[in-house]
């Protein structure tokens, strides 16, 4: 579900967009005048909240190798899972999740066709969460604007789950037509991974939980910046953008959250600037986050390097 990229096409990509998103930045920044009044508790909302959708990031890996059989101490897992995902907001094709792969068979010699599964099942589990909510999300909005819709509404929340469970479906009849060694080993893996009900559960309410945190963000930053949007309209954003993150060519979805920021309050409000610069202070505060944690990783790894 990743585009690899040519590591020189890879950088010259990602210059580009940070180019391109600062210098848009910088075109509106009278649009950010509301930043610069927020109070010490918005503040702390909205970090508070980054930090949450963070850490959720990072708690499924150990689940995921303990049951696979690779057991991981937190002094190495917790920065393995922050450095993960900070790599993937700047690097194109999921760079991060390559990366942890490479590293977890270097160091401790977890297989690649393990760190794939893994990789593979969040994937799925991710874009079936994500569409059914986006679903759901839309059938509201539509039941709102016309009450007699109720039927609309009805038919969608019995049919939602169905495209969530073909994707799982074929997924697995494909899986298990493969015929390489290797393939074999990668489909053993996900099979064990997708069986385990616990996981499934666990994996399902923390994207869920990721989700949440997202749409409550930006129910902050829109209301930060004067434009009020229903909860259903913030979900349907929400998932939208998490979905276009599975699909991840641009390092972080970079460009793609903003335009579909910008397009909602266009579309609601005419106001395309106040929707862009929401995103791009949610990316701001993520790669704040991010970057911070990751010195913090580095340090709990040199620690744990140290004492081993």
């Amino acid at each position: 579900m990743t585009l690899t990229l040519p590591p020189n096409v890879a950088k010259a990509l990602s210059i580009l967009l940070w180019i391109a998103i600062l210098s848009y930045a910088w075109s509106i920044r009278e649009v950010f005048q509301p930043i610069t009044e927020l109070s010490l508790t918005t503040l702390g909302c909205l970090l508070l909240l980054t930090v949450i959708q963070l850490g959720l990031q990072t708690v499924l890996l150990p689940l995921m190798l303990s049951c696979l059989g690779a057991q991981l101490p937190w002094q190495t897992w917790l920065p393995v899972g922050i450095l993960t995902s900070t790599a993937n907001m700047l690097l194109p094709a999921q760079g991060g999740t390559a990366l942890r792969s490479l590293y977890l068979k270097k160091q401790h010699n977890i297989n690649y066709s393990d760190t794939v599964a893994i990789a593979s099942f969040q994937l799925i589990i991710r874009l079936c969460c994500f569409t059914l909510v986006a679903i759901i999300a839309l059938a509201v909005y539509l039941y709102k604007q016309d009450s007699n819709a109720l039927s609309l509404l009805l038919i969608t929340l019995i049919l939602a789950p169905i495209l969530p469970a073909l994707v799982w479906h074929f997924q697995h009849l494909l899986l298990k037509r493969l015929s390489h060694p290797w393939l074999k080993s990668l489909a053993r893996a996900f099979f064990q991974l997708a069986r385990n009900q616990r996981l499934l559960g666990l994996s399902l309410s923390i994207n869920l939980l990721i989700l949440f945190s997202n749409a409550a963000l930006f129910a902050i930053l829109f209301s930060v910046f004067n434009v009020p949007v229903s909860v259903e309209l913030i979900m349907l954003y929400t998932s939208l953008k998490y979905i276009s993150l599975v699909f991840n060519i641009v390092p972080g979805g970079m460009g793609v959250s903003e335009l579909l920021s910008g397009f909602l309050t266009s579309l609601l409000y005419g106001n395309f600037e106040a929707g862009v610069a929401a995103a791009l202070c949610a990316r701001g505060l993520a790669l704040l986050i991010a970057l911070s944690s990751s010195s913090l990783a580095l340090f709990l790894r040199k620690r744990a390097i140290k004492a081993s």
